[in-house]
This record gives C-alpha cells, sequence and structure tokens, in this order.
C-alpha cells in the first residue's frame, strides 16, 4: 500500500479517469503506487501539451499501452487475437477462434483488460481499439478474420435446422452472437 498522496497524485496523472485508474489499480497486487507512477510517468510525460480531450485520449492510450506492456508474450498475443470478436465471445469461440486458453483469459481478466460478465469475454471499446491496433501489427488479421468467419458461419449452419419449432435458446443464442455474425457475413461478403 502507498501513502495517499501517491495514490492522489497517481489518480491526477491519470485524469482521474476511470479506465485508467482501474488499470494502474490492477497491478497494485505487484507494484506500489509509487511504483506504478514512476513506470507510467515515462509514457504520460510524452503527452503534454495537448488539447483537453485530446490529451485526455492520450493518457487513457498511454495507460492502455503501459498495461498492455506488461503482459506476457502469450497474453499479449491473445490480447490482440480477441480484438476479432464483436460484442463479446464465448469461451468456446475464445478457443476456437483465438486458440485461448482459460488461465490466459482469466490473466486478462484479473489484469482488467478483459471483462468476463453472463458466459461472455468482452472488451471495453477504448482497449478494443487498442488490441485491433495490436492485431494488425501481428500480421495474424486475415487469418482471424477467416477463423471468425468460420465459427460464425457453422453456428448460423447449425441454428438453421433448430429455428422451428420452440427456438427460443437457439433465438437467444444468435442474439447474443448478433455483432459477430454481422461482422462474419459482412467479411465473407466482402471477399467472396
Amino acid at each position: 500500500t502507498g501513502s495517499s498522496d501517491e495514490i492522489a497524485e497517481l489518480c491526477r496523472r491519470l485524469d482521474s479517469l476511470p479506465l485508467a485508474v482501474e488499470l494502474a489499480a490492477a497491478r497494485v497486487k505487484a507494484l506500489s503506487p509509487a511504483q506504478i507512477l514512476e513506470r507510467l510517468s515515462q509514457r504520460l510525460d510524452l503527452l503534454k501539451g495537448g488539447r483537453d480531450a485530446e490529451a485526455r485520449h492520450q493518457t487513457l492510450r498511454a495507460t492502455i499501452a503501459w498495461s498492455y506492456d506488461l503482459l506476457s508474450e502469450e497474453e499479449q498475443r491473445l490480447f490482440a487475437r480477441l480484438a476479432v470478436f464483436s460484442g463479446g465471445c464465448t469461451l468456446e469461440a475464445a478457443e476456437e477462434v483465438a486458440d485461448a486458453d482459460l488461465d490466459t483469459l482469466q490473466s486478462l481478466v484479473d489484469k482488467s483488460l478483459l471483462r468476463h460478465t453472463e458466459e461472455r469475454f468482452w472488451m471495453l471499446e477504448t482497449i478494443r481499439e487498442y488490441a485491433t491496433g495490436r492485431l494488425e501489427a501481428s500480421g495474424e488479421t486475415a487469418d482471424l478474420h477467416r477463423r471468425h468467419a468460420e465459427h460464425f458461419l457453422a453456428l448460423a449452419e447449425e441454428a438453421e435446422p433448430n429455428l422451428r419449432g420452440s427456438p427460443k435458446e437457439w433465438l437467444d443464442r444468435l442474439e447474443a452472437e448478433h455483432d459477430n455474425l454481422r461482422a462474419a457475413f459482412d467479411r465473407l461478403e466482402t471477399s467472396g
């Protein structure tokens, strides 16, 4: 634990942005507030002088980048790959499309870079934007988009015969995957 002055200074440096504070707080198991502030300072010092809204956006981006840089190589790879999902995903989809394993998913949740609610893993949109950039830099984008499209095409094909009779379970499942299905079909249409 750090002094209240260190914590106050850290919040001030993070412009009291809730997501930035949460990402920094996720590190208190391994770093003191003073150490977090020291490690973030180099990134944040580069951002001085911007307009208010832009500076706040850059502060948040710098905090996300700092959190990303502290991840293991395996965590970084999975973090980037999960950006392929629109509206989150189930464990099964993460395993099949992104080669996820449960321990790494849990680690990303613990570090506040991934959320888990109602049996779905998902990212806040600001974090997903950063992850998308990391995915594009990895060179895996085309392969991940193909795997994503194939997974959700298979889901739609499996659902089709089950939509007769009492389809509530399947309609609920398809509704939860609405954004992923739309993204998959858009990609399939674009690729012909």
